[in-house]
C-alpha cells in the first residue's frame, strides 16, 4: 500500500460507538492486545470505501502501517473476532469485514496520518501503557461526535468515560497520549465568546483544517454532550 492509494478520510461507522461497546476493550482482561486491536480497527476503517464494511488488507501491510510484529497483529485480529467486531464467516485470505452497518459515520483522518506507508502517530506506541489504549477509545468517541459544519468536538471528561469506559481521572493521560502522537488538538474557547469556563475544544489532525474559529461568520454555540446523546441503544 502506497500514501497515494487512502483518501484524504473516510466515512467510519460510529454506530457501535454511541451504543458504548468500547467499554469491551478494558486493560485488565486484555492489556495491550486491547491497544493493538484498536489500532488494527482504525487502520482497517481508513482503508474503508464509502458504504463499505469489507476492506482487504494484507498482514505486511497491516504490520508496516501500524509498526507491529505479525504475532501482535494476530493477537489483536482474534480480540477483534472474539468481540464481534469482525465477521468471523469471511474465509478470504486478506479480506475482513466489519460488524458494522455503514450509517452514521464520522470522518476518520486516513492518509494525513501516513508516511511511506506507516502511520506515525503510532511509529514509537509500546502497548504496554493503558494510557494508549485509553487514548484510542476516547480518539474513537471524538471521530463520532465531531460536528461537521464547526470541524470540532466539545465534550467533558464525565461524557468521555460515559462513552469509552476511560474513568475521569485518567482521561488527561491519554489526552496527552493524543496531542503528543498528533492525533488531536486541544483547544481552549476565547473568553470573548463565552463568560464562564466551557469544556475543551478537540479537532482531529489531518481533518478539514481549513474550518476553525477564524473562518466562521459567527461564535459557536456550546456542545457539552453529542448530539444524539441519550439511553445506549439495546
Amino acid at each position: 500500500m502506497t500514501d497515494r492509494s487512502l483518501s484524504k478520510w473516510t466515512q467510519f461507522p460510529t454506530e457501535w460507538i454511541r451504543r458504548g461497546e468500547l467499554r469491551k476493550f478494558a486493560w485488565s482482561r486484555h492489556g495491550g492486545t486491547a491497544t493493538a486491536a484498536l489500532m488494527v480497527l482504525l487502520a482497517l476503517g481508513q482503508r474503508l470505501a464509502p458504504d463499505h464494511t469489507e476492506v482487504s488488507a494484507t498482514y505486511d501491510d497491516l504490520t508496516k502501517s501500524l509498526s507491529i510484529s505479525r504475532a501482535t497483529l494476530s493477537r489483536a485480529i482474534t480480540l477483534l473476532r472474539e468481540q464481534h467486531f469482525l465477521d468471523t464467516t469471511v474465509e478470504k485470505r486478506s479480506m475482513f469485514r466489519l460488524n458494522f452497518r455503514p450509517e452514521p459515520w464520522g470522518k476518520l483522518p486516513a492518509r494525513p496520518l501516513y508516511s511511506s506507508g506507516v502511520m506515525l502517530p503510532f511509529e514509537h506506541w509500546k502497548l504496554r501503557n493503558i494510557d494508549e489504549m485509553n487514548a484510542l477509545k476516547i480518539y474513537f468517541y471524538l471521530i463520532s461526535a465531531r460536528d461537521r459544519q464547526t470541524n470540532y468536538i466539545l465534550s467533558t471528561y464525565p461524557t468521555f468515560e460515559k462513552y469509552t469506559g476511560v474513568h475521569v481521572g485518567s482521561v488527561r493521560s491519554a489526552m496527552s497520549v493524543l496531542t503528543h502522537s498528533r492525533l488531536v488538538v486541544v483547544e481552549r474557547q476565547s473568553s470573548r465568546f463565552h463568560e464562564k469556563k466551557e469544556p475543551n475544544i478537540y479537532r482531529l489532525v489531518g481533518l478539514d483544517g481549513y474550518t476553525h474559529f477564524a473562518t466562521m461568520a459567527a461564535p459557536p454555540e456550546a456542545l457539552t454532550s453529542p448530539p444524539w446523546d441519550g439511553p445506549f441503544s439495546a
